[in-house]
């Protein structure tokens, strides 16, 4: 299991960085895991020296993935996702003894380089919408050019730190929009957070995009005597029932707003 949550963290992060900064939400579903599971296992990944975990208050964490040079246990893709140690290469080694260019993976093709503007163009703005551009693309709404000029021109008529603060508690709570968090169209929860009303029609895609979940993970599982299910995993049958839970709540909100 830690070799999921380190696969994520990174896969998050790209081929060009070391760091990524995703909601513990986001390793629940991208690896398929309890939230307990994934939470022993970046401590387990933190004792053995592979990620070290930067605790930020009221943002989500950042993984730092460590990258030594003389000893680093890395992933590689044709490995799929098991851990091995690569040797420092010699400086005898020659070009020859590389693997040729048509066998190597290709890389991913990397985003859009986006134009920010004076007043946005800072690290820390950087960290915050590219959090949001990589949730977008997890909950495979990713933004088009058009709306990312549009998204940009209303946060730069925010500020530079209320436009971070909106881009965060979207990131966090999966909104594919950016909401001012001084608009009084928002409300705070019994823990203080921001959230925005919710519409039917929203609600309704939620409710879609989790029966389709729901339905891929119902194809691992095999029907045996008695009505019965037999499931590969534990976790597997409890990401099973939560995404049911999930789904019901979410009809009970849409039934109360019809």
């Amino acid at each position: 299991m830690p070799k999921l949550v380190l696969l994520a963290l990174a896969d998050m992060a790209g081929s060009g960085s070391d760091q990524a900064w995703p909601s513990v939400q986001y390793l629940v579903d991208k690896t398929g895991m309890s939230r307990c599971s994934v939470m022993r296992s970046i401590q387990h990944l933190v004792s053995m020296e592979l990620v070290k975990v930067q605790k930020r208050p009221n943002k989500t964490n950042v993984y730092q993935i460590w990258k030594s040079h003389s000893e680093t246990p890395v992933v590689s893709e044709r490995d799929h996702g098991s851990l091995t140690v690569r040797p420092p290469q010699s400086q005898g080694e020659t070009q020859t003894n590389k693997e040729p260019i048509k066998n190597q993976p290709r890389t991913k093709k990397k985003d859009e380089e986006v134009k920010l503007p004076v007043a946005l163009n800072t690290p820390a703005f950087k960290e915050a919408f590219d959090g949001f551009r990589e949730m977008r693309k997890i909950i495979k709404k990713p933004l088009t050019p058009r709306a990312l000029t549009l998204i940009i021109d209303k946060l730069e008529g925010w500020g530079h730190d209320v436009a971070i603060q909106a881009l965060d508690r979207s990131t966090e709570n999966n909104w594919q929009g950016v909401f001012d968090p001084r608009d009084s169209k928002f409300s705070q929860d019994k823990n203080g957070a921001t959230q925005a009303k919710r519409t039917t029609w929203s609600i309704k895609a939620d409710i879609e995009n989790l029966s389709e979940m729901i339905k891929d993970i119902q194809k691992h599982r095999s029907e045996v005597a008695g009505g019965e299910y037999h499931w590969p995993s534990p976790e597997l049958q409890q990401k099973h029932r939560d995404l049911c839970t999930q789904r019901k709540a979410l009809r009970n909100e849409q039934a109360s707003l019809a």
